[in-house]
């Protein structure tokens, strides 16, 4: 099975309502670009990946790792010249989205049916769009926003017209209804509220009138500390706002009915599950008692998904899964 099989047949298993979340297929090679990959055992549980991406614009060159805990970890990063080597990256990922073919979307949309839903990745925010390519992540990044503010305006500019772009694609596909966007590096514990108001908000709120211009909703995964973020967030017209973390887990969302007091009228939420100390480590009492709690504080008129702040972590016992589900369909008829 491939893993759009094996993530539908697993949500099934579990009793829960199949979400698959899937892209574009992106192209290796185009008229500006072609991309090399060599994937080796690096030992017994970690495989290597070397990819070699040569641009008219340049050489680029990062090596990934994937084991049993995480899927291509980046351990060596294609742009470590912001100047020299920005250019050579822009040019292999921001392809013309007319270039990528929809099969796997395609795929996820007749297995899952009527039974769940399909959403289109986008992918990245933009600071974190930047992050994922530059040597030294994150706190490299910030230090460019300072040293390249000029050239890294105009990219915002082109970032945001490939998304809307993408959009478009997107709405060509048959029985597509939703598009995911991540933040990734641009999470409000990295990125204070001015930051994330002067990058990230403009293109929110482009993409936002872009896909309901389709008629496509647009989903975005906010994970960490986002509570500063919601109110500029809903306000961007983003359809439905993940993952709601609490302080236990990384976030800061301690207040679900606070925050569905102030912005429910305006955005749909989902999530504010403990994944560690509730859902892994806690009682089949524990998870009862939080999973009502959310449906309580947020699923009132509606515009509340049940879910866990971001995941469900590696060791969950299945039986507090199930019990996840069932206290779902316990308390949220509604």
């Amino acid at each position: 099975k491939d893993f759009i099989e094996a993530w539908f047949e697993t949500q099934q298993y579990f009793g829960c309502d199949p979400w698959i979340l899937v892209g574009l297929d992106e192209p290796t090679e185009g008229e500006n670009f072609k991309i090399l990959k060599k994937s080796y055992y690096l030992n017994a549980e970690t495989i290597q990946t070397e990819i070699i991406i040569n641009t008219r614009k340049g050489t680029l060159y990062e090596i990934r790792r994937t084991n049993k805990e995480y899927d291509g970890w980046c351990i060596k990063h294609p742009v470590k010249n912001f100047v020299k080597d920005m250019p050579a990256y822009i040019q292999a990922t921001l392809t013309d989205p007319w270039s990528q073919e929809t099969n796997s979307i395609n795929r996820a949309l007749r297995i899952v049916g009527d039974n769940g839903l399909v959403s289109a990745n986008l992918g990245e925010l933009f600071i974190s769009y930047l992050a994922f390519a530059r040597e030294g992540n994150i706190s490299q990044t910030l230090i460019d926003l300072f040293d390249y503010e000029d050239y890294i305006r105009e990219l915002h500019t082109k970032y945001i017209d490939y998304m809307c772009k993408k959009i478009e694609r997107l709405s060509s596909v048959e029985g597509l209804d939703c598009v995911f966007i991540n933040c990734g590096y641009s999470d409000g514990g990295v990125l204070g509220p001015n930051y994330y108001l002067k990058w990230e908000v403009p293109l929110l709120s482009a993409i936002s009138k872009k896909a309901k211009e389709f008629g496509l909703v647009l989903h975005l995964h906010q994970h960490g500390k986002c509570r500063r973020l919601l109110n500029m967030i809903a306000d961007t017209g983003v359809n439905l706002v993940d993952s709601l973390e609490r302080p236990t887990a990384n976030g800061d969302v301690d207040d679900l009915s606070k925050v569905k007091k102030e912005i429910g009228n305006k955005i749909a939420l989902k999530g504010n599950i403990d994944p560690i100390n509730v859902l892994k480590k806690g009682t089949r009492a524990q998870i009862s008692e939080q999973v009502k709690a959310c449906i309580e504080d947020a699923a009132y008129n509606g515009g509340y998904i049940l879910g866990t702040g971001d995941s469900v972590v590696e060791g969950t016992p299945f039986e507090n899964i199930f019990e996840l589900v069932n206290a779902g369909m316990k308390y949220g008829n509604y």
